[in-house]
């Protein structure tokens, strides 16, 4: 990166050499700024844009600019920059109205003729967020909608060939600046109210108008003029003749510049010119743009470059009562008591104490008191350098007159009687007092006790110290640093050698319990206590860019910064402390100002000023609002992009939205970052890393100013990035943050996860319905299969039904009985019809199949009567109805019975049917009293081919469709009775009465 180069101009103006400090910042070696800059403009963030021919820029600091280049390339002379409510740029051009759309700028097409209108001069926004653009004679607002921001065109027809500023005076009144005067526009009603006659004294033309620091109208020609009532004013500094009309001016709080095209440019606070430089010293250019900075920093662009005119603000605080032709009444020391007051003592020994609130000084009358005290006065040579305060008493620490003690109240005096009469500085511990000089001193409750030994030969202690931890004193001084321990004083000896050619030791001051800073001629050091011993460090000597500087003397402040004295170049250099290191700063004063500030006149840090005296009268610089306590900007995100989403900070007023929620897709982040230092003209080292990801805190470190993050998983996340050379007031480093939130993709989300289980489920679904609709099939095939097999059985069942039916009728007409024939004849054709009519149907109710049953065992009764009973016997669980069987079920199982049973019986038989449901089975139990089978216990043999059928039918029927079994079995009675039993078992598909 270019350097900058720094000039230094120094102009006193005013009485003596009272006045503002300022010094000149040169731009023009960096990129763009040599490129002939026109208009200049601040954000509201701090930022600075800058417009030449061909391009705007917003400038940050010692990084890349931002460019928005013109489309077409065109190049146009830009006057005026406005960045609106909206954080839209504006550019009032030569060549038309521009305003930013995404990184380019894009030129304001009207509706109207004003597309014609070449040189818009200044573009503006008033409280309404509408935008006016001046032309020439012509003026037009775009009106904002409130709801859409669209803009209404509304032209102003002035009557005037120029129209040069704008003013809103108020809610519903705008002035602007003519070529004749100004005029007033209140709504739609138009109104000249001042009238500018030009003339030797007037151009005519009114550049500006402002509202200045009092509250007063203010505008400018070649006068700067004050507006009075009824379109009156007055004149109230004359700029130049009538060809230097005031063309530029900025104003912020009491703070004016104000220059033409080639002339001077003057810098004044509240009517009181304060600086002045013309632009024939900045390379014979012309001046181009103003602008006052929120710092009071002057921005001035030229046609060869760009410069930036800074302030240190410095003035006299108070002028003491003395005689300023004897060099014996120069203050001799200054000594802080608290914020708001400080202790001056000059050499003849006044003291007064100093408010810092109200800048007053009052005598506190110890003079007469204490020359009284003294056997021989050496004012001259004798002087107070220190002083402290216990019990009522001050204690006044001399150069010449040893120590001096005087009651704050009666003002007594008390000299003590001691050898050493040189006494720099004091340490309090405890109630105890070490008092450094020519040699060390113990002051207890009034007594003074000398430590002499021979290391204090030549050894003049400029300080003394103690460390937290080490009950030892330390006192730099003229032969190194003695060390007082138990009584005893030695020198001491570290491994690091000391610097060589050492003068004179300067201790600055202690900046917490463990170090101890000190310079001397040739460089500043640090001794640190550790358990391991001393360790020195320099933390600057003469080959760090100052070989030709002396350090003499110095002050710390609260926050262990260091301000520096060089006794040959007559400046104070600012070392801040970050962290236990230390940077250097700017220099705060440069040789320009030796008449006033020197290296031996005393000095401190008061209330975040710095104070120094000088021929008795205490100068105060205000060192915390100005550059040398340059607070620098926290580092900021400046751009970040993303697949379909993009925001910019640089080409907007706002910052970026928090928490910004990312799709899946838009897993890729650019970073760019940056670091806002207009001082800084080197590259900046910054640290970063993502929390939420599996980087370590701050491990990315790197000078260039962007960070990317690729194909990121879904989660929360927060980007941290920081500046190495970006500390807070308490010495942290300051970072930015950004935090956001990467969806994950529909499949992974909850609802993703919803879609998943109603898929699943529905696939599952859809899995149920083709086995139930496969089962039904197969069920439906496997229904034929059976209803085919039972069709087929029934087929073999009725044809041997038939025959016994036949052998019956035979029967009877053998016996020799017609009617007893005719009535079977009638009872099987009743009985066949039924037969007939059911032959299709597989299975029937078992309430049905109990009826079909009973007609037949009726019918076998009238074929061979009195051979046999029978009774049906149901139990209440079984509901008869519902329960399905298959048809023609008990019919072969009771002619079996009849027929082989009661073979050899003619009388007396018995057939019982029972019905029972148990466990969800419903058994049929069919006994009789016959013969009994032929084999006892074996219930297959003797079975008829009915019986065989019926174990298959039921088989049949009832396989694969229950977890419970079927049975059927036939055997010989084990209740003790001859005869047999028939057990048919099957499930009862129904549900059993209770």
């Amino acid at each position: 990166m270019l350097k900058i180069a720094f000039h230094i101009i120094i102009l006193m103006v005013g009485t003596g050499v009272y006045g503002q400090q300022y010094f000149i910042t040169d731009y023009s070696t960096k990129p763009f700024f040599n490129a002939n800059v026109q208009a200049i403009e601040e954000s509201e963030n701090g930022y600075m844009w800058f417009a030449n021919y061909t391009s705007l820029v917003k400038y940050w600091g010692g990084q890349k600019a931002k460019l928005f280049e013109q489309k077409n390339g065109q190049s146009m002379l830009p006057f005026g920059i406005l960045e609106d409510s909206e954080g839209v740029m504006w550019v009032a051009t030569s060549g038309g109205l521009l305003y930013t759309k995404g990184n380019h700028l894009e030129k304001y097409l009207f509706k109207d003729s004003t597309n014609t209108v070449s040189n818009f001069f200044r573009v503006y926004e008033d409280s309404a967020r509408n935008i006016w653009a001046l032309a020439g004679g012509k003026i037009v607002c775009l009106v904002r909608d409130k709801n859409t921001n669209a803009f209404v065109e509304k032209e102003i027809k002035i009557g005037v060939n120029r129209v040069a500023s704008f003013f809103q005076k108020d809610k519903n009144t705008i002035w602007f600046g003519t070529a004749n005067g100004i005029c007033k526009l209140a709504g739609d009603s138009l109104q000249q109210i001042i009238t500018i006659k030009k003339n030797k004294r007037h151009t005519g033309t009114v550049y500006n108008i402002f509202r200045w620091y009092d509250g007063r109208i203010y505008f400018t020609d070649n006068y700067l003029n004050v507006v009075g009532d009824s379109g009156t004013f007055q004149e109230i500094l004359y700029y130049g003749n009538n060809e230097a009309s005031a063309f530029f001016c900025s104003v912020k709080n009491d703070m004016l510049a104000i220059s033409s095209f080639s002339d001077t440019l003057r810098v004044y606070r509240k009517t009181k010119l304060e600086f002045v430089t013309t632009a024939q010293e900045h390379k014979q250019g012309e001046w181009r743009s103003l602008k006052i900075d929120k710092a009071g920093n002057v921005w001035a662009a030229l046609n060869n470059g760009l410069i930036r005119i800074s302030q240190y603000p410095v003035s006299p605080v108070i002028k003491l009562p003395l005689k300023a032709d004897r060099s014996t009444q120069m203050i001799t020391m200054l000594k802080s008591l608290d914020d708001d007051y400080f202790i001056a003592g000059t050499k003849e020994y006044s003291f007064y104490k100093i408010d810092t609130k109200t800048n007053t000084a009052t005598n506190l009358n110890w003079q007469q008191s204490i020359v009284k005290a003294l056997p021989v006065f050496k004012g001259g040579t004798s002087m107070p350098l220190n002083l402290f305060f216990k019990n009522g008493q001050a204690h006044i620490l001399t150069g010449g007159n040893g120590l001096l003690s005087i009651d704050t109240s009666t003002r007594k005096v008390t000299r003590y009687p001691i050898s050493t009469l040189v006494l720099f500085h004091h340490y309090q511990q405890a109630d105890t007092f070490w008092l450094g000089g020519t040699s060390l001193l113990k002051f207890t409750n009034g007594k003074v006790e000398a430590v002499n030994t021979t290391e204090f030969s030549g050894h003049y202690i400029w300080s003394i110290n103690k460390f937290k931890y080490c009950d030892s004193l330390f006192m730099p001084g003229q032969r190194g640093v003695l060390v007082y321990y138990g009584g005893k004083t030695s020198l001491l000896k570290t491994k690091t050698p000391w610097p060589s050619n050492i003068s004179t030791f300067s201790m600055l001051d202690e900046n917490d319990s463990s170090k101890i800073v000190f310079a001397d001629g040739h460089g500043i050091y640090r001794m640190i206590y550790t358990k391991a011993g001393i360790k020195f460090s320099t933390l600057l000597d003469k080959n760090n860019s100052y070989a030709d500087f002396k350090f003499t003397s110095g002050v710390m402040d609260s926050s262990g910064n260091i301000l520096v004295q060089f006794n040959n170049a007559s400046f104070l250099q600012k070392m801040q402390q970050i962290k236990g290191e230390f940077f250097m700063q700017i220099p705060l004063f440069t040789e320009k100002i030796k008449d006033f500030y020197t290296s031996d006149d005393p000095a401190i840090i008061c209330k975040s000023s710095f104070y120094w005296a000088n021929n008795g009268t205490i100068y105060r610089a205000g060192i915390y609002n100005s550059d040398f306590f340059r607070k620098v900007q926290p580092v900021k995100i400046t751009n970040l992009e993303i697949k379909n989403y993009s925001f910019d900070t640089l080409s907007a007023a706002k910052e970026y939205p928090e928490n910004v929620i990312l799709s899946s897709n838009q897993n890729t982040l650019h970073f760019q970052f940056s670091q806002v230092d207009f001082n800084n003209t080197g590259n900046f080292t910054y640290e970063y890393y993502l929390e939420g990801s599996n980087e370590k805190p701050y491990e990315n470190v790197t000078e260039e100013n962007t960070g990317v993050y690729r194909n990121l998983p879904a989660g929360k996340y927060v980007f941290h990035v920081r500046s190495r050379n970006n500390y807070d007031e308490n010495g942290n480093l300051v970072e930015a943050a950004y935090s956001f939130t990467i969806l994950p993709p529909w499949y992974q989300a909850w609802w993703g996860y919803c879609i998943w289980g109603i898929l699943a489920l529905a696939l599952l679904c859809l899995i149920g319905i083709w086995r139930l609709n496969v089962m039904r099939k197969n069920a439906v095939v496997k229904k034929k299969r059976i209803d085919n097999e039972l069709k087929a059985l029934r087929a073999q069942i009725n044809p041997h039904f038939i025959q016994n039916t036949f052998d019956l009728m035979a029967h009877g007409i053998y016996n020799g009985n017609p009617d007893e024939a005719i009535g079977i004849i009638k009872k099987v054709s009743a009985y066949l019809r039924q037969v007939l009519y059911k032959s299709e149907i597989c299975t029937m109710s078992l309430e049905d199949e109990l009826e079909y049953t009973e007609d037949y065992l009726k019918m076998q009764q009238m074929v061979m009567p009195g051979l046999f009973t029978y009774i049906f016997e149901t139990g209440d669980e079984v509901d008869t109805f519902f329960i399905q069987v298959p048809s023609m079920l008990l019919q072969p199982i009771v002619e079996n019975c009849i027929k082989h049973g009661f073979k050899k019986m003619l009388t007396g038989g018995k057939i019982e049917i029972k019905t029972e449901g148990k466990d969800g089975y419903i058994k049929l139990i069919i006994k009789d009293n016959g013969s009994g089978l032929a084999v006892e216990g074996e219930n297959i043999k003797g079975a008829s081919k009915g019986i065989e059928l019926t174990r298959r039918r039921i088989t049949l029927m009832f396989t694969g469709r229950h977890k419970l079994k079927t049975k059927v079995e036939m055997y010989n009675r084990k209740d003790g009775i001859a005869g047999t039993e028939f057990s048919i078992q099957f499930p009862s598909g129904t549900k059993i009465k209770h």
